[in-house]
């Protein structure tokens, strides 16, 4: 073959690969959005309060998938509800080698979640994992947006969604501190929606497959490199180690762990009502944190609050309302409506400053003549505890995300109530279940999860506490260096 006539085919060809792959990236940013979908067919739903019953759903899942596994968190870290999690995935990999296991995580290059040690250690297993948005932690344009969406979803037929990531705290297994949350298992038609959105973050161009991890370099200083190289082969040990089955000497603890949590579960699930529903939406962000049309959750949020005709109730760990939300419960405060607020109290938080800022924004609150409930950080039923390892002094701080309208309409999902949630910086998603029997179930948790609170009225707490009447008191020097670090937090949340 002539040169010039060899030289046009790869032209040719290397022009039609380029245009395949322009158009694949061009149809891709096509198809991903925002998704807001309802539906009147028959679905059932379960309610998830306590951490031992939302791991055991999970893990009962996975034991009944067949085809496909998809999963997404934000926080996704190593502790022991990972490992049996990941471990319950890799058994069903064993069973059924064509089972399609997918994980999308949120790679905050601060966060806990897993790296890229862990993930290549996954891949290898057979899970394919990929990381959204790991953009450089210096790309201030980028770096702050982040995908805060959680869900589990199998066969297209079954999903889990709520406030939960994977870490020992979400699932009541922490030694100090814990989270009370709520997830909702749904069953029916709309989970393939749920996947769709999953597809659509995960085909998205700032989600991709981890690279290997940087192995040392040698600097000419030895010493270094080789203490770089041992921890290197450390990190590589302890990634095979978590992306492996159970051995049955060194892994007993965590085997009769999981055994615990599978019978504790069960046992509670089987005093929870699944309830059949015929009205079922589903919300969710677009992947694409730039496109405005990608956010909507937070819009779809306050409109459903809009809709009110008696009651709202809220529980979210984070409470800040900027100038348009303000005014937003002012208009409503001439409704007549009644509106409850539960949130952290001082004590019921490790994370002090972003606490802080909500706990002043929730008196604000009270003052505008709503109802304010400040959780104490107790657990209901610390009888009722698979590990071990929870200390009996430990503490337990409001993660849930849940919107209840007149105890007919429920919300449960990612969002929080701050402009991070709001306004698209995280991307979010949430399920609306329409039933009065289900609304009236997630009430009597959500009125439970009161007894053990601060009444607060016009900012002041109308029951005995520690804080005497003024929850947002200062007590001690940590505390008031602690409260210095509200103020580049507000400079933050404000500019959002």
């Amino acid at each position: 073959m002539p040169a010039w006539i060899w030289y046009e085919k790869c032209i040719s060809l290397g022009m039609r690969s380029l245009f395949f792959l322009l158009a694949l990236s061009f149809s891709t940013l096509l198809w991903a959005k925002p998704i807001d979908v309802r539906s009147q067919e028959p679905h059932f739903v379960q309610s998830l309060e306590t951490g031992t019953k939302a791991l055991a759903k999970r893990l009962q899942l996975i034991e009944k998938a067949q085809h496909t596994i998809n999963v997404e968190y934000f926080i996704f870290d190593t502790s022991d509800a990972s490992r049996i999690f990941i471990e319950t995935l890799l058994q069903k990999k064993r069973q059924n080698p064509e089972i399609q296991i997918r994980i999308i995580v949120d790679y905050f290059s601060l966060s806990k979640s897993l790296d890229s040690f862990y993930s290549r250690a996954l891949l290898d297993a057979g899970i394919d994992v990929r990381h959204y948005n790991d953009t450089f932690l210096l790309n201030l344009s980028s770096v702050t947006s982040r995908n805060h969406r959680k869900l589990l979803t199998i066969d297209g037929q079954e999903a889990i969604v709520g406030g939960r990531n994977m870490a020992n705290e979400y699932f009541d297994m922490a030694a100090k501190f814990n989270f009370s949350d709520r997830d909702v298992w749904l069953k029916g038609d709309i989970v393939t929606q749920i996947d769709e959105s999953f597809e659509h973050f995960w085909n998205y161009r700032r989600t991709k497959r981890p690279g290997l991890p940087a192995k040392p370099r040698n600097n000419g200083n030895t010493a270094q490199f080789e203490m770089a190289v041992r921890r290197y082969n450390r990190r590589v040990v302890e990634a095979k180690k978590f992306a492996s089955l159970f051995d049955a000497k060194l892994d007993q603890e965590l085997i009769e762990l999981r055994q615990r949590v599978l019978e504790m579960g069960a046992r509670e699930l089987s005093d929870e009502p699944i309830y059949e529903v015929k009205n079922i939406r589903f919300i969710s962000d677009g992947p694409d944190f730039k496109n405005k049309e990608h956010r909507i959750s937070g819009i779809r949020y306050y409109e459903l609050m809009a809709e009110a005709k008696k009651e709202i109730s809220i529980e979210v760990p984070y409470f800040y309302m900027q100038g348009e939300e303000q005014r937003f419960f002012e208009e409503l405060k001439t409704t007549g409506l009644e509106i409850n607020l539960l949130i952290n109290s001082k004590k019921a938080s490790k994370e002090f400053a972003i606490n802080y800022i909500t706990l002043l924004q929730g008196l604000e609150f009270s003052r505008m003549g709503y109802n304010l409930f400040l959780n104490r950080g107790n657990f209901m039923n610390p009888e009722n505890l698979p590990s071990k390892k929870v200390r009996p002094n430990a503490f337990w701080g409001v993660h849930a995300k849940t919107l209840i309208i007149d105890k007919k309409i429920t919300w449960i999902g990612s969002l929080n109530m701050d402009p991070r949630s709001v306004q698209r910086l995280n991307a979010e998603m949430g399920v609306v279940i329409e039933d009065e029997a289900f609304g009236q179930r997630v009430n009597h948790h959500y009125q439970q999860r009161l007894e053990d609170t601060y009444i607060v009225k016009n900012g002041k707490i109308q029951n005995q506490s520690r804080y005497g009447d003024d929850p947002a008191q200062l007590s001690g020097l940590m505390e008031r260096l602690a409260s210095l670090k509200t103020i580049p937090l507000y400079i933050f949340e404000n500019q959002i």
